[in-house]
């Protein structure tokens, strides 16, 4: 029998591999893994985290005997090893390093557990353990046919503007790769949280949102500019949880949660090694993102990286005389009370509150603007030049954020709305006459 021909389930960790050496009196040693890697035709790795006895044995005597077994049906195969070298560093070490630290952040003992080596075997061959044939628990997802998966790029490829790349990308976890829910998020470094952006398949959008990084998928992703997934979440805890905002009159935004999570992938968008968003899919289902389906995303979000790039740095509008649009007469209608606070720049509606940060700069920027000049249109550029908006220098995803900002005025049903009236240019509508206050 090949290693090519083994189940990918076997490698995905559902049920625990095993390894077996011989000590210097005979007798043997078993070990059970967290890792098992299939590395090409003829070898695998395994992840060491406290082999003691194991690697001990394994100086004096390479041999060694893996057990593999089939998380959808539970059928085992014996592998006869030949140890080839223990790794400390490179891409296998990484890769292990990786997923240890997402296995671990799914059951709260992030920075509980360090990987010493990766150990990497030569396979002589491999046995079947003979017992009965079950059949499988559930079908696995080999993923989207080439040219489904043609087409969406093609389409991706195609949108001009951050939301319709946001949309596309997210009615594309759905409908292409099988998910029951999707975000997109944001980092933001200075504050410590990632933001979301939009999101697909939950009871509330959450727009707004802020998700702590500390321990989570979504900070190694974004440190380690690596996919990570974890394919079953059977026994563990969420991930996701919001954090408290500063003022003590701002609730915390929740994020939107997916009940019966099982599995979950998480892939940092990049650009020329740059974080420009996270793209994060849940599902139900155990064993949902495999191999073929995980790489299916990978190169998606290669397409939607390049693409959100392009639409930032493209349509940047020419800065206009202020226009008096969706200014009401003689200022009547119903009094609009933004209370901004700047510990954290998060403004307030009517007491409610709607964002902050980089966010919040910009909504009260436009709504100052419209109070003193009757400016309701604005351009990216004049956005971009303004200093007070105190934008990030690099990639501040100025799109991005206004999208995030339009749909959280949305969601939140307010009297204040953003639309992009065209490529670059942004207009405010406010539903009243407005009083601004600082603490």
């Amino acid at each position: 029998m090949k290693l090519a021909n083994l189940p990918e389930t076997c490698f995905e960790g559902v049920i625990p591999s095993s390894i077996a050496t011989s000590g210097a009196d005979g007798f043997p040693n078993i070990s059970y893994l967290s890792q098992v890697l299939r590395v090409d035709e003829t070898h695998v790795a395994i992840s060491n985290q406290f082999f003691g006895k194991t690697a001990e044995n394994l100086a004096r005597d390479p041999r060694a005997s893996l057990l593999l077994v089939d998380g959808l049906t539970g059928a085992q195969f014996e592998c006869a090893l030949l140890h080839h070298e223990t790794l400390t560093d490179g891409t296998l070490f990484t890769r292990f390093r990786i997923q240890l630290a997402a296995d671990c952040a799914a059951h709260g003992l992030a920075d509980r557990m360090g990987l010493k080596a990766a150990d990497l075997f030569r396979v002589l061959a491999i046995s079947p353990v003979p017992g009965p044939e079950l059949r499988p628990s559930l079908q696995i997802e080999s993923g989207p046919d080439l040219p489904s998966l043609a087409a969406f790029m093609t389409a991706l490829a195609a949108e001009t503007d951050v939301e319709a790349i946001s949309d596309a990308l997210l009615d594309g976890a759905i409908s292409l790769f099988g998910a029951n829910a999707a975000m997109f998020l944001l980092p933001e470094p200075s504050a410590g949280t990632f933001v979301l952006i939009g999101s697909r398949g939950y009871a509330v959008c959450g727009a707004g949102a802020e998700i702590g990084v500390t321990g989570g998928l979504l900070e190694i992703a974004a440190r380690e500019h690596q996919m990570v997934r974890l394919n079953d979440l059977s026994r563990s805890s969420r991930m996701l949880e919001a954090i408290s905002l500063p003022d003590e009159n701002a609730p915390p935004l929740a994020a939107p949660l997916l009940e019966g999570v099982n599995s979950q992938i998480v892939v940092p968008l990049l650009h020329h090694d740059k974080l420009v968003g996270i793209y994060f899919l849940e599902s139900r289902n155990r064993l949902a993102f495999g191999a073929s389906v995980a790489a299916a995303i990978e190169i998606v979000a290669l397409q939607a990286s390049a693409a959100l790039v392009e639409a930032e740095s493209s349509g940047t509008g020419e800065v206009q005389a202020p226009q008096a649009v969706g200014l009401l007469p003689d200022g009547r209608g119903p009094l609009i009370e933004f209370r901004h606070h700047t510990q954290d720049d998060s403004v307030f509606i009517d007491g409610t509150y709607v964002i902050r940060g980089v966010a919040g700069r910009l909504l009260l920027y436009m709504i100052r603007r419209r109070l003193e000049t009757g400016q309701t249109d604005f351009t990216n550029m004049e956005l971009r030049r303004e200093p007070s908006l105190k934008l990030p220098e690099f990639r501040e995803n100025l799109e991005t954020r206004l999208l995030m900002l339009k749909r959280r005025l949305l969601e939140r049903d307010l009297p204040v709305r953003l639309e992009r009236s065209s490529k670059g240019r942004h207009r405010l509508h406010v539903d009243g006459s407005v009083s601004v206050s600082v603490r």
